[in-house]
Formats: C-alpha cells, structure tokens, sequence
C-alpha cells in the first residue's frame, strides 16, 4: 500500500465506525453502549435514533406492554454489592429467569438505552438522592448497580459511612468516587412525620402521623441535585390503625379520618413543601408513583403465589386511587414535579416479585426480584431526564 492509498484508507468512514469510543471523562467502563435489556435484533444505533430527543418529547413513555427480550440485566449479586441479599431471588433458589427477559415497550414509541456512561459523565459532581418507603431503597439499590455494571474497580463505588444495606437503615449514601457523584436514600415510609401522640388521647392511639408536617430529615436532602420521591405502602390499615397510629393536625387527632383523605392530606404537605423549600431552579423533583402488590385476599389474610409470566388482563390497571390522589395533588398544588408513573407498568408484574425466593420462610408478593422490575423503573427515571431537558440533562 503507497502512501496515497494509506490517506485513502485512513479517511474512510468506515474505518471509524470499527474503532471503540471511549470517553475521555470516562476511562473504566467498557461495556458502554450495549448494556441493559440489549435487543439482538435492532442495532444500538438505530434505537437511539428511534428515542432521540424529538420523538421523546411526544412519547408517552407510560402507555405500552411488556414484549418478550431474548437479553439478561448487566449485574448480579457478584457484579454489585448493594442489592439487598432479600431481593436476590436467583441467588435465594429461583430456577426460572424468564422474568428476566421482558422489555417495557410504550405504544407508537422506543425509550432510549440506558446509557451508563452518559449518565455518570452528566451526574458527575451532584447528589440523587431517593426519599420514600422500601420500594424506594429498592428502586436505589437497582440505580446503583446499574450504574457500576461495567466498572472493574468495585471499591471505587462505597456506602460513605460504610453501613451495609438493609431495610432498617434510615440513611446509605453510595459514592461513585472516580466519578465524583452520590446516590443517597432516606428512609421516609410516609413523607411526613410519624411519632408520640400529644397528651390526653385515647389509650388505643400509641403513635401518630402528622399529616401537616414533613419528614424531619428534610434539611439533609432538601438540597440534592434530583430528588425522588415515594409513598403507598404504608397507608393501610395493617401499617396504622392495627398498631395503633392514627392521624394528628396540629394538636388535633383525626380519628375518623379515612386512609385516602390522610394519603391526600400528606402528599398536600409534602407538595407545598416541594414548591416552597426547595430550589426548583437547581434542583429536579420526580414522584414514583405507587407500584402495585400481588396478594391475594384482604390485609387480614393475605395469600402469595409464585408467578412465571406476567398478567395479560389489561382491567386489573384500571382503577388506582393512589395514583389518582397523586395527580389531583400536584395539579392543584401546581409545583413542578414529574410523576414518573409506573403503576400500570408494574401491575401486569405478577411474575416479578420476591415471593417464596426470600430470606427465611417468608412469602412476598409486595416487594420485587433484584435484578428486576425496579431496573425499568430506572429506565423510565433516565427516559424522563432526558425528556425534561432541565440542566445537564438538556
């Protein structure tokens, strides 16, 4: 080869398409751009160009159905340290990984990758920080481990304090150190207070809920880069009026006060606190919305079956008042907050859940398998950013 055919050759586009990219703020990873829920069949490229910037605007990245995906999640519990051993259902004696290989496909419409290199090279220098129940440290442990997939060096990533995950920690920060970013949780089951009932009240009243006053930890995380918030789970019966908490307005206790009004009566609180405390100009706000249980039976007597495959009845998503409750709130309330909203998604989800394959002799049909469900959560929560547009996310 003379030198001119060389130049020929070294102009060529095509040679450029077969060199690797690696990012100049991102020297570790090397997984890049085929990580998470790869299809076999639609070059990566192409998928990106089907969820560029423009047709996510238009996406209802919300409304689909869940597709068969011959793909496997990048992590396992050998790959990331921070997947609470309870939600490892393959590592507690789940045989079957089918749950494993459905994609979340939105009516007329793709989601992009979930690009790790492109998110850690846009957090680079902020704090995330999930704010809500269990199914939110979940939704945490998930964002992590997707997160360090493909980094070799795993004490590079690190809980701050050194405290191991579980589901009494009221507080875990992790820290991507040579990415210089925080992804922080706070235990917070109810977004507002829960503590001692004032003096002079029925003995059956052991503890209360202060539906006009937002949790106390807020000052820790009020200034985080994105915040994400939620609530559900605790509003029943069998997690207030059973143990004897009940509802307080200022020094009043509401005892007649019903689980929906109170549920509204908080998320109100936690709203007005969101459009008045926090700066919405440096800070994004995301609520995920309430994710659906698979129990059987009332809160009484509550019965858990092990499922392979996901519900195809498309009535059991109609009716969520949990959701509905959310969305009149912060329409009223008129605060720039982004639902990020995978009820639906999650209730067609019966296969998806801890169930048997838990710790001890326990059954779940509440909580999910890690990896799981929560990682498309994560997805929509990326898919959402990069919707929104706000800040280094534009």
């Amino acid at each position: 080869m003379n030198f001119f055919q060389f130049l020929a050759w070294l102009i060529s586009p095509n040679i450029w398409r077969t060199l690797p990219y690696r990012s100049s703020s991102d020297q570790k990873p090397n997984i890049g751009k085929q990580l998470f829920f790869k299809n076999n069949n639609i070059p990566y490229e192409t998928r990106q160009r089907n969820a560029s910037k423009n047709s996510l605007a238009a996406c209802d990245i919300y409304t689909g159905t869940w597709a068969p995906e011959d793909a496997m999640p990048p992590y396992n519990s050998s790959t990331c340290p921070f997947a609470e051993v309870g939600f490892l259902c393959q590592d507690n004696g789940r045989q079957d990984a089918d749950y494993l290989k459905w994609k979340w496909q939105p009516t007329g419409c793709d989601i992009p990758i979930f690009d790790i290199i492109d998110i850690r090279r846009r957090l680079k220098g902020l704090r995330v920080a999930f704010v809500g129940d269990s199914m939110g440290r979940t939704q945490w442990e998930s964002f992590i481990c997707l997160l360090m997939a493909d980094i070799a060096d795993k004490s590079s990533v690190f809980e701050v304090h050194g405290n191991t995950i579980t589901k009494k920690s009221p507080y875990l920060a992790v820290r991507f150190s040579f990415f210089n970013f925080t992804v922080e949780y706070y235990r917070s089951p109810y977004l507002v207070q829960e503590g001692a009932p004032p003096k002079h009240v029925p003995k059956r009243v052991l503890s209360t809920i202060k539906l006009d006053k937002i949790e106390q930890t807020e000052a820790r995380w009020m200034q985080a880069d994105v915040l994400v918030f939620n609530t559900g789970h605790w509003w029943t019966k069998s997690k207030t009026f059973a143990r004897g908490c009940y509802f307080q307005v200022g020094k009043s206790i509401r005892l007649g006060l019903s689980l929906e009004s109170a549920y509204r009566t908080a998320l109100n609180t936690w709203a007005t606190w969101v459009k008045t405390k926090v700066n919405l100009t440096k800070t994004q706000v995301f609520f995920r919305s309430y994710e659906p249980s698979h129990w059987e039976g009332d809160w009484q007597m509550q019965v858990c079956r092990s499922e392979t495959r996901p519900l195809l009845n498309l009535s059991y998503t109609e009716n969520f008042p949990h959701l509905q409750a959310l969305n009149d709130v912060i329409q009223e309330v008129n605060a720039p907050i982004t639902v990020l909203n995978i009820t639906s998604m999650s209730a067609y989800r019966q296969d998806s859940h801890v169930a048997n394959w838990t710790q001890g002799n326990m059954v779940d049909c509440g909580h999910w398998c890690l990896p799981g469900l929560p990682d498309w959560w994560n997805r929509l929560f990326y898919a959402a950013l990069l919707k929104n547009g706000v800040g280094v996310w534009a």
